[in-house]
Formats: structure tokens, sequence, C-alpha cells
């Protein structure tokens, strides 16, 4: 949700603004969180979450795309974009949002509200690099993106490597735990304390094709899995050990 807000494009950018939402679908394909997997391995098709993967073709205007994102636009009377209300579940509505900084008011904001309860407040200045794509069709990757490619990559490999040393020394041998990039790794952590606290159908639901790519650590195949199956057995020994306690308080 967005409890608190300060937003405001001139009606004379929106056609500015369409565009670079439009374009982060070929020059930030690295971003998308949404995926298909292939039936050989690797990804099918990939897309921004909760969005289609055609939305610049079925989405004519930004307020369309904005729509499609689950924003409920607000307009004043001469018909700038004056407010953004958002009442879903929150994918990747900030990426498209900073694509549009150079055409937002400056000192504009908008403070966000997760299902979680987090809660953050995104900002709008002309100097911000990730929402700054006038170079879009300079650079096709943004050095953010660049870097978490190569940190998960990096991670993967070592992973990857440090699982096939365990195979080789025993075949007993569980598969080594390593640890995914910070990110990935809070995500993990918080991921396996939710589902020890309300059960297998929990993590069923992240992993629901449009969280593919973000909860990848679910899937067996996945290098940080072993990770991910760590933190949860951890996090349910814990609930054990409390429940325990409270039986012998009580006794």
């Amino acid at each position: 949700t967005t409890p608190n807000q300060s937003f405001f494009i001139s009606s004379k950018d929106f056609e500015s603004c369409y565009k670079a939402m439009c374009r982060l679908n070929t020059t930030h394909h690295h971003e998308k969180t949404g995926g298909n997997f292939a039936a050989g391995g690797g990804w099918d098709q990939r897309w921004f979450a909760w969005m289609s993967a055609d939305y610049p073709d079925e989405c004519k205007d930004m307020k369309e795309v904005l729509e499609a994102l689950g924003f409920n636009c607000k307009f004043d009377d001469t018909g700038n974009l004056c407010g953004l209300e958002y009442d879903q579940k929150i994918g990747q509505e900030e990426l498209f949002l900073e694509a549009c900084t150079p055409w937002i008011r400056e000192g504009s904001f908008i403070e966000w509200k997760s299902h979680f309860g987090d809660v953050w407040v995104q900002q709008f200045t002309k100097s911000s690099g990730a929402g700054d794509t006038a170079k879009a069709d300079e650079e096709e990757t943004s050095p953010r993106g660049e870097h978490a490619i190569r940190a998960c990559t990096e991670a993967a490999a070592a992973a990857a490597e440090a699982n096939a040393l365990a195979a080789s020394l025993s075949t007993d041998s569980k598969p080594v735990a390593i640890q995914p990039p910070p990110e990935m790794k809070n995500l993990a952590e918080q991921t396996a304390s939710l589902v020890a606290k309300n059960g297998p159908k929990f993590e069923q639901r992240f992993r629901a094709k449009e969280y593919a790519v973000k909860f990848s650590f679910l899937h067996p195949s996945s290098p940080f899995f072993p990770f991910y199956q760590q933190k949860l057995a951890e996090s349910r020994s814990e609930r054990e050990d409390k429940r325990e306690g409270g039986r012998e308080g009580g006794g």
C-alpha cells in the first residue's frame, strides 16, 4: 500500500514516461523476477512481477501501464498526474517509477508498506541514478544490475563447486549450505521463519511462476536450496524448543 505520498507528473511528459517504462522490457531484462522454466533447463520466458511479458504492446499509454502495475491514478483538473494509490501485492512497481524519475516533480515521494508490515520511502530526485533512463539507449544494464548478476553468478559457481567437492569426498555427504548474496540471504531467512510458522502451504505460494526468480532458492536445483533448508530446520527447531519450554513452565 501507499499510505503517504506527494507525487506529480505533468501531462506534457506522459508520453516520455510511457516510452521509458516500455523501454525497460528490453534494457532491464536481467531485473525481471517472473518467468517460465524451459523443459530442458534455463528460462523459457521472463517478465516483470505481476506484469504481462508483452505489456508495451498491450498498454497504449502511461496510464494503462501504471494501471497494469496495480496503481489507481489520480489526476488534477488540468490532467496532470497528482497521485498514485496502491493496494496490491508489491512487485516491481518501484522500478517502473524510477524509469519516470526525469519527469517526476523534484521532491516527490511515495511511502510504501508491504503485506509483511515493512515500511520504506521512495524519493524522486533528478540525480536518482536508477531512475535516470535518459541513458537507457546507451547503457543496456545498470551498474546495480550488473553487480547483482555478477554477485549471484559468482556465489552460484562457488556453491556448485563446494557441493561437487563434498560429493567427491563421500557419497553420504550432504550438500554444502553456501550463503546466497545478502539480499537473497535475508529473503531466504525470512521465508524459512514464515514457513516454519505457517506450514508448507505458505511455501507453495512462493513457488508460483511470478516468484520464480526472486524465490529461486525454494527449488531443489538451486545452489542455495541447502541454505534455505538449513534455515527452515533451524526455525522449526526454535519453535519446537519454545513449545517445549512452554509445556515445562506450565507443568
